[in-house]
């Protein structure tokens, strides 16, 4: 092979793991094909690498569409400034083919698949090496129309996983061009009649009609399969292609060999086994054998007889007829024998069937997992029941169905969750009312002071991990590190003890986001968190922050838990709090996850939040801040000598009594109507309140405003926000707009002294 003139190396990066570098040869590339202004660029920096980009526009390119292409120079231009991995070229139905032979090459080796070989020689044109060395490109000069473009080659020396394949474009695709270039064909040739000759080979039409009525008879014996592990595939080439590592008898027959010294049993014995590693399947089988050493090895005689109109009919019915099982077949049958095996143990006593022959069940398999796993609707989306909870079940359905079938492919498993999903016969579900608390072993009736059992018939999304115990014992290690983050103010203790204890109550009834505030990192706020969330368990919590709750794609972490623990919150603004105020009062809200069905669902999170600085809100309203329980922590454990309470391990018994104190909390809340509301918490939202919205506080201060130009009064209040440490975010406009709405004037355009006896906008009462 030449030696190109100059080349250019890039590193293709973790999309080509297959090979690490290509070497761009831009002389070898031919000069016909450069004059052409049908060149593009690919692999342009953050973005899926063979996306075609124009590199004088920086847009993608277009199949089809010329004005979005750009010269060779330009295109080359780009790549050898960086801003692209290589070159591409634009078919358009002008004249020029191109042939992409895929996995044709063992780039270690150099060794080249025989027939893509032969391909490459018959075509006798420039032909070049793909940018994944594992590929061909021949590029000809003909005149012809597609309408198939893609297969596979029939040479089974398969390298890696992928079948060698051949694809023919003349337009609305552009090929990688490398310029490394294989062979000594330095230009683009004519060949017109040979490249007509292969597309009529690889890709005429296969009529299979003939083959329609041939009807497996399973009362006959199989072909011997004794020896052959089972296998798990799909398509006929791929299990074939497993048969030929695994079979050792087919893989003598479709080598030549002839055990039976008679051409037509020997074909016939080929033929069977191609029936059980093809699905019985005419055309793949049909395909294979025409295609495989043994039909290649005969002598003129025999291949003459392969022509004959009904032999190979006749020869592919008889197997047909015959196999009274498939190497599929046999695999499924196999995962269900030891399926049946797994629930013996557990005194499981039937298990249907969930094919009929070759026919997926979908419906025996979804009415199955309905009874079995208590497979429900909660909230329109689907949930099993697993150890006294009720858990969204897609992804768990997904892995019972594997349980059952490990082969089991994807679409069948979709199959099987849609058919359960539009079932007019799967249980719809609510859930336990909320006074039914699910602690560890029992559930606890909190209006009746009673325990239960758990069973399917209660709902719940949470599983608590500890037990209520009313008469736990004391434990001073959890009353003295609350009342020493509380600052000894029992108020503040009754009102976390009542904020922990609604975790348990799963609805949304009393108002009151919890946000944790001191102006130090040392005042037990992620310690408090940190007990939290050991009670109630990381499983029953999401962990957004305040500025979380406004993500789209966020929103679904937040259900079936009890609480949203939020540490160290940034405090940056909040631009939208429309879905925090309803994730605290229990409003209906929707979430989705990516690539899947919305759906809506009521939350019962309790919202705990810690920040060191408050985050500014554009929110103003009251609504807002009747929500939010701010709690000032003003001690100072910095000194203190054990640091370790922060990710502290909490024995069972602390937990239990903490437990049993947030059980107590909870009833007072419920008794009270609403939280302990000390007097600390009402002057924090106070002056929160009024650090958000300082407009009011600056008209107190600024007196009338009647008759005042909007911006002197604007400048003023800037000045005013300086001096008192108030961070102004409004603009003028909406300043403006929010002082007309606290005094009732409005602006209009008049005279006035500061525009120098000219008009302007100024305050006025109406």
């Amino acid at each position: 092979m030449e030696k190109p003139a100059k080349e250019i190396t890039h590193s293709l990066g973790p999309n080509f793991p297959e090979k690490t570098v290509t070497k761009l040869h831009f002389d070898n590339i031919p000069e016909s094909l450069k004059a052409l202004d049908q060149w593009v660029c690919w692999g342009k920096p953050g973005k899926p690498p063979k996306i075609p980009y124009n590199p004088v526009t920086g847009y993608p390119a277009k199949a089809g569409q010329p004005e979005t292409w750009t010269s060779f120079s330009k295109a080359v231009e780009a790549v050898k400034a960086g801003k692209y991995k290589g070159v591409g070229f634009e078919l358009n139905n002008n004249g020029i083919v191109g042939i992409d032979l895929d996995n044709v090459v063992d780039p270690k080796t150099g060794y080249i698949v025989p027939e893509a070989k032969n391909i490459v020689t018959d075509l006798d044109s420039y032909t070049e090496i793909s940018q994944s060395g594992k590929g061909l490109h021949v590029l000809v000069k003909a005149d012809l129309e597609l309408t198939e473009n893609r297969s596979k080659l029939q040479d089974c020396n398969v390298l890696g996983e992928k079948w060698p394949g051949i694809e023919i474009y003349n337009k609305k695709q552009y090929l990688i061009i490398t310029g490394d270039r294989y062979g000594e064909n330095k230009d683009i040739e004519e060949r017109n009649a040979i490249t007509k000759a292969t597309v009529d080979y690889y890709f005429r039409p296969q009529d299979t009609t003939e083959y329609a009525g041939i009807q497996r008879n399973t009362t006959v014996g199989a072909i011997d399969t004794i020896g052959i592990p089972a296998v798990s595939t799909t398509a006929p080439a791929d299990q074939l292609k497993i048969g030929l590592e695994k079979d050792s008898k087919l893989k003598a027959l479709w080598n030549g060999d002839r055990p039976n010294g008679n051409e037509s049993a020997d074909d016939q014995g080929l033929m069977n086994k191609l029936a059980y590693w093809c699905s019985c399947n005419p055309a793949a089988m049909r395909e294979a054998f025409l295609n495989s050493p043994h039909t290649s090895s005969k002598d003129p005689e025999h291949q003459k007889k392969l022509n004959r109109k009904d032999y190979l009919k006749r020869t592919i019915e008889t197997a047909i007829k015959s196999c009274k099982s498939t190497a599929a077949e046999d695999h499924n049958n196999y995962q269900m024998d030891q399926v049946r095996k797994d629930f013996s143990d557990i005194g499981l006593e039937h298990i249907p069937e969930f094919f009929e022959g070759r026919k997926f069940l979908h419906n025996i398999m979804g009415d199955y997992l309905i009874k079995k796993h208590g497979v429900c609707k909660i909230n329109g989306s689907i949930h099993i029941y697993d150890n006294g909870v009720y858990k969204q079940g897609e992804e768990a359905l997904h892995g019972h169905m594997l349980k059952l079938i490990p082969t089991l492919t994807d679409a069948r498993r979709k199959e099987v969750y849609k058919y359960i999903k539009v079932n007019l016969n799967t249980p719809v579900k609510e859930l336990s009312p909320p006074h039914f608390i699910p602690f560890k072993t029992k559930i606890y009736d909190l209006k009746n002071n009673q325990f239960f059992n758990y069973g399917p018939d209660y709902v719940f999304l949470n599983r608590f991990p500890y037990d209520y115990k009313p008469n736990a014992p004391i434990c001073e290690s959890i009353t003295g590190t609350i009342s020493r983050i509380a600052g000894g103010d029992q108020e503040v203790i009754d009102l976390l003890y009542e904020a922990i204890g609604n975790c348990f109550y799963m609805l949304n009834s009393f108002r009151g986001a919890v946000m944790l505030y001191g102006p130090n990192g040392s005042n037990g706020k992620s310690t408090l968190l940190n007990m939290i969330t050991r009670l109630l368990g990381r499983e029953n919590a999401s962990f957004l922050s305040l500025q979380d709750t406004a993500e789209r794609f966020r929103l679904i972490e937040v259900y079936g838990k009890a609480a949203n623990i939020g540490d160290d919150i940034p405090n940056s603004y909040l631009p939208d709090s429309s879905v925090f105020k309803k994730l605290v009062t229990g409003e209906h809200v929707t979430a989705e996850k990516k690539g899947q069905d919305a759906f809506s669902f009521k939350p019962y999170a309790k919202m705990f939040f810690a920040m060191n600085g408050l985050p500014p809100v554009s929110d103003k309203s009251k609504a807002f801040f009747s929500r939010i329980l701010l709690i000032p922590l003003t001690q100072d454990f910095s000194k203190n000598k054990d640091t370790s309470l922060k990710d502290k391990e909490w024995t069972q018994d602390e937990m239990e009594c903490l437990t049993s104190l947030a059980v107590d909390g909870l009833r007072r809340l419920i008794k009270q109507g609403d939280f302990t509301r000390p007097g600390s918490v009402a002057e924090a939202i106070a002056d929160y309140e009024s650090e958000n919205n300082p407009i009011g506080e600056f008209l107190e201060e600024y007196g009338n405003i009647d008759g005042k130009p909007t911006q002197r009064v604007y400048d003023d209040f800037c000045y005013w926000c300086d001096k008192n440490g108030h961070k102004n975010r409004l603009t003028r406009k909406r300043f403006t707009k929010a002082v007309n709405d606290q005094t009732g004037t409005i602006s209009i355009v008049t005279r006035h002294e500061y525009f120098g006896g000219n008009t302007g906008r100024c305050f006025v009462k109406p």
